[in-house]
């Protein structure tokens, strides 16, 4: 269970990160409040696939893995078994940002598992809180979104081109 982290977030931290990149040091000032800091312990899940979520993650410190489960075949028996795949693993350096999906579609459930791959302490960000500040601060949320869409827009474009090279790759392994 993630136990709240006694301590408060400063501007420097968050400007860090790509989805709050061009705002202002009063801008983040007005964002602070609604950051929840929280401490996971290693292994420990943050989001869990099939959840249904409202909640985004920016990951201040330690290390967070993506992974996503599979269901295999079991070659000759036709039972089939779940095994978690890590997909990545993002440290803190590279400021990373997980669930911001569920910021956005409301009846969706999460797409994939996100674990404590070390140690972390990660802000928490509530669907409806942010969404009321949004409106409140037009600019402001005009700008997180604009970035929401650029980090959504990447993730898209590298999934597509990991798409393309299995698709090639299954290709030539059954033409031979």
């Amino acid at each position: 269970m993630p136990t709240p982290a006694d301590l408060t977030l400063t501007t420097e931290q968050l400007r860090q990160f790509p989805i709050f990149g061009g705002l202002t040091d009063d801008d983040l000032r007005l964002l602070l409040p609604l950051m929840r800091p929280m401490r996971y312990t290693q292994g420990e899940p943050i989001i869990s696939d099939g959840d249904e979520g409202d909640t985004m993650y920016v990951v201040v410190e330690g290390e967070v893995e993506v992974s996503k489960r599979m269901t295999l075949r079991s070659t000759g028996t036709g039972d089939g078994r779940k095994q978690e795949k890590t997909i990545i693993r993002m440290p803190a350096e590279q400021h990373p940002v997980v669930g911001e999906m569920g910021i956005f579609n409301r009846d969706s459930r999460r797409i994939a598992t996100v674990s404590a791959a070390k140690p972390s302490l990660v802000a928490e960000l509530n669907r409806d809180e942010l969404l009321t500040f949004m409106e409140r601060h037009p600019a402001i949320g005009y700008r997180i979104l604009l970035n929401i869409v650029r980090t959504v827009s990447k993730r898209l474009a590298k999934a597509n081109e990991d798409i393309l090279k299995l698709t090639t790759a299954f290709t030539l392994a059954l033409e031979r």
